[in-house]
């Protein structure tokens, strides 16, 4: 029998690069996560039968009217967290990644429903726009974002070491369950042993 869960992916704007998704279950647990790349990946990843999203977050983004500049809500986030260098990156419909725009698509494909105030069921999931790096820093109350993506003259040190700093914020989530989960454990041994920012290529 299947169970409600709750979703987020850090989806990709193309499918050249991967994709992360996770699952936690109703107490916020982590189930389970994996990396893909094609839409087709995803969605075979997630209707497997083993579950039921009820609420999906994706990192990307959903609905994008604009034909040039930034969207309002792209507008406020900066306002508010661009002095801890989270801001949000500019989306148009200029820009050919994001018309149509990729997450918007995944999520009518699977039938989830963009609107705010809709009430998430397994029948009819919900799906939301998340902007991590702002919620990073308001919930681990951080001077400025974490280093830990891929710079010009970026070391491999300062990503790895920011993404064991994010790792161990992480896991004062308690709800998510990561010190006692198995899978947690491996991906936190992929961190501290990567020697290229391809390390590894099946996390």
């Amino acid at each position: 029998m299947s169970r409600p869960v709750h979703v987020g992916i850090d989806l990709a704007w193309n499918t050249k690069a991967k994709s992360g998704v996770a699952v936690v279950d109703g107490s916020g647990a982590l189930v389970e996560s994996a990396t893909l790349r094609s839409d087709d990946e995803i969605v075979e990843w997630l209707t497997r039968g083993t579950w039921d999203p009820v609420m999906v977050a994706i990192d990307a983004p959903l609905i994008v009217t604009n034909d040039k500049g930034q969207r309002d809500c792209e507008a406020l986030i900066g306002k508010a967290y661009s002095r801890f260098h989270a801001g949000a990156y500019p989306s148009n419909l200029g820009n050919v990644l994001f018309n149509p725009p990729r997450g918007g698509e995944l999520a009518k494909r699977l039938g989830w429903n963009l609107d705010p105030e809709h009430v998430p069921t397994k029948s009819t999931p919900g799906c939301i726009e998340v902007y991590p790096h702002p919620a990073m820093v308001g919930l681990f109350f951080l001077g400025s974002v974490l280093q830990y993506k891929s710079r010009p003259h970026r070391t491999i040190e300062v990503r790895r070491a920011a993404f064991l700093a994010l790792a161990g914020h992480i896991e004062t989530v308690h709800s998510l369950g990561l010190t006692s989960n198995a899978r947690w454990a491996e991906l936190r041994s992929i961190i501290g042993s990567a020697t290229r920012p391809v390390d590894p290529t099946n996390a």
